[in-house]
């Protein structure tokens, strides 16, 4: 039987229907081919139109990406022979593409407010800031000019944020105000917060500490950094055993004496974190309280242990030793107060400077909305604030929406926040039958958390769906863009380091979490009974080829931030060193070479290390070159017309109107002294400054 080109679970994912579908989609498996093939399966099969659908994606460049797809797909599809009425009706969808919903959330929040912003007083003609930070700083600088004349302001910051220009107490605000952003009616949960946690511990006793709103995130972060304690007692067993200090781990006296009965320091720190643990999974805070402040079981005193052989280690392995427990209870103590009574004093202390911090907040959002509403300006926060007001039930809006749309898709749904999935929520769940939704994602990629993406909506429907009526949950199992070396080695470090509580899934006890190889499609398979065979062979090829799975390089030697890349690079360094000579490598023509330096790339996160590996690289008479990979897109004249365009675009956007001033292209005589000049009003734009500028040297300029 010939192969189908899709998996199993890519073929669910595009043939099942009447109900909404999760779809668990690690990298390579395919997933914007079956939301495609979906698409074009909903079209030819069900009958739909390509405008009763509403598919999100998290980027303009995945939406015009899918729509080409979609293009393409049509265009092959009507050159085959099919029939006349499907003809008709796919050569309505090329027709109906172009202005199809197929966008990100904010494009569709921009196109609802460009149509029916009038409905809430919004021009339609605003402009949109895609980065108001500038904007952003003058505000809140202006506000701040304000509030230095009140005592009530200066004292708050003095005690909370100390520091002479404003910065911790200016980043505090723009963290609060990015949270406000992502959360429906962020003032009633706020009120909420107060309400459910400070009036609730306030009103009750010790008894009821179980009850409290505020235990089990504490419990959660508890469990964190205990699991990360075990680890560091592991680290800690690897470092002696390295140094030829194992008596951490293992007794060296005689079993017979009274030295050698008793446990370990390893041993008794085991101990200490799994009886921690134990009382974490009981979900009782007194439980926990007992456990975290209880003393360790004793061992054998170490200290005379070591001799000229481990004697340069004996100061790095006392710190290890001694952070393995305070690494914990720093953190516990933190977080958990023993004497009731304090705790609720200290609560109540606190509960005024975050009403404060509240007030200043909403000041600065006020005086920020004031700015853009009288430069006709949006921010993206806004496009959504103001596309959920437009869906209120009045407007009518959800209405028409409702009975347009067939099913809504969302892409990287891992990425989704608060705000994004209230707006779904307000369109699918306006009345029954709700509309069905396809929701693509991978917790494994969820790297938006601070953009204040909350990938829990995603993992919430992860662990509840085909457990609840009308919801089903599709893993794909398979990924196509690496070999399986690669996958079994990115496997095993996530076997190790993820669970519910780091990176919110329980990677070692959910098969259907891995990244798995498919013999049958990527070794070139054309018949299903192919599967055994082509499975074998590359089984054996792969066993053959361990030499080049994934390692990992631990060093324990300390350094500071200055000298942290040239430890690193030392790693590397003796690590090309072992391998040249010794690897060998298969040529074209099926014989071995050894390895040489050609054969070896050290790829980096940025270029910060570059100089640091070149230096040692030479100390280790490595040969190597250093290659920037800097973009099109990055060269001066690229990001000098990229400016003229934002201006054109923007011209309150001070660093593009700064660079149209004084970039080269221009006939002028602007330098940094004259910028200078002309801005005199920090709290006015530079475009209005040079208003203002020319106005007032009207008899030199002719305007």
């Amino acid at each position: 039987m010939p192969i189908n080109p899709l998996n199993s679970g890519q073929e669910e994912a595009v043939t099942s229907r009447g109900c909404s579908i999760l779809v668990s989609a690690p990298a390579g498996s395919g997933k914007t081919k079956i939301l495609v093939n979906r698409i074009m399966a909903l079209i030819e099969e069900d009958g739909y139109n390509v405008d009763q659908l509403l598919v999100l994606t998290f980027t303009n460049a995945a939406a015009l990406e899918m729509k080409q797809r979609l293009q393409v797909s049509l265009d092959q599809r009507l050159q085959e022979n099919i029939s006349d009425s499907l003809k008709q009706h796919l050569l309505k969808q090329k027709q109906l593409l172009p202005k199809a919903y197929i966008t990100n959330f904010h494009g569709f929040c921009s196109t609802l407010l460009k149509q029916y912003g009038y409905l809430i007083d919004l021009n339609s003609n605003f402009d949109i800031t895609s980065d108001p930070t500038l904007i952003k700083h003058q505000i809140l600088d202006q506000c701040i000019a304000k509030w230095v004349n009140d005592d009530q302001f200066i004292d708050f910051v003095n005690t909370y944020f100390p520091d002479y220009y404003f910065g911790k107490f200016k980043n505090a605000i723009f963290k609060f105000e990015n949270l406000s952003n992502t959360i429906y009616n962020f003032d009633q949960y706020i009120d909420d917060i107060k309400t459910n946690i400070y009036d609730h511990i306030i009103n009750n006793n010790e008894d009821s500490i179980n009850t409290w709103p505020i235990t089990r995130p504490i419990i959660s972060l508890l469990k964190k950094q205990a699991i990360m304690g075990i680890n560091k007692v592991y680290e800690l067993a690897n470092f002696a055993d390295s140094h030829n200090l194992g008596f951490y781990s293992q007794n060296p006296f005689d079993s017979n004496s009274k030295k050698g009965s008793m446990p370990t320091p390893f041993d008794a720190h085991l101990k200490y974190f799994y009886d921690v643990i134990k009382a974490i999974e009981s979900n009782n805070l007194t439980e926990i309280i007992r456990a975290s402040n209880a003393k360790l079981i004793k061992s054998y005193d170490s200290r005379g242990l070591f001799n000229e052989d481990n004697e340069e280690y004996k100061a790095k392995y006392n710190s290890l030793k001694t952070n393995v427990i305070k690494f914990y209870r720093d953190k516990f103590n933190d977080l958990v107060y023993d004497d009731f009574e304090e705790f609720k004093k200290v609560l109540t202390t606190s509960i005024k400077p975050l009403e404060q911090l509240v007030f200043y907040q909403k000041e600065f959002k006020k005086a920020y909305q004031e700015y853009k509403q009288t430069n006709n300006l949006l921010d993206f926060n806004d496009l959504e604030a103001n596309a959920l007001k437009i869906l209120e039930p009045q407007y009518g809006i959800v209405d028409l929406l409702y009975h347009q749309l067939k099913e809504i898709m969302i892409d990287e749904y891992q990425d989704t926040n608060q705000i994004q999935e209230t707006l779904i929520d307000k369109i699918a769940d306006y009345k029954e039958p709700k509309i069905n939704r396809f929701m693509v994602g991978d917790m494994k990629q969820s790297i938006y958390r601070f953009r204040e993406a909350d990938p829990e909506i995603f993992n919430q429907k992860y662990l509840t769906f085909n457990q609840i009526p009308n919801t089903k949950r599709i893993d794909l199992r398979y990924n196509y863009r690496s070999n399986k070396i690669v996958l079994d080695s990115v496997n095993y470090i996530f076997n190790q380091i993820m669970d519910q509580d780091i990176g919110g899934l329980d990677y070692y006890l959910d098969d259907s979490a891995k990244l798995n190889y498919d013999f049958l499609r990527k070794e070139g398979a054309k018949e299903v009974d192919e599967r055994e065979e082509v499975t074998a062979k590359a089984s054996k090829r792969y066993d053959n080829e361990t030499r080049f799975t994934s390692e990992v390089l631990l060093s324990y030697q300390t350094g500071t931030t200055n000298n942290d890349a040239e430890l690193e690079a030392k790693m590397v360094a003796k690590k090309i060193q072992d391998m040249i000579g010794n690897l060998q490598l298969d040529n074209f023509d099926k014989t071995t070479r050894p390895a040489n330096y050609r054969d070896i790339v050290v790829l980096m996160r940025n270029t910060r290390s570059f100089i640091a590996f070149k230096k040692i690289f030479n100390r280790y008479h490595i040969s190597s070159h250093i290659v920037l990979s800097q973009g099109f897109l990055q060269e001066p004249e690229i990001i000098s017309m990229i400016h003229v365009l934002k201006a054109f675009n923007n011209h309150l956007d001070d660093i593009a109107f700064t660079s149209l001033l004084t970039g080269n292209y221009l006939i002028s005589n602007f330098d940094e002294n004259l910028i200078a000049k002309i801005k005199t009003d920090e709290s006015l734009s530079m475009y209005d400054n040079l208003i203002n500028y020319i106005n007032e040297q009207k008899d030199n300029y002719e305007i």
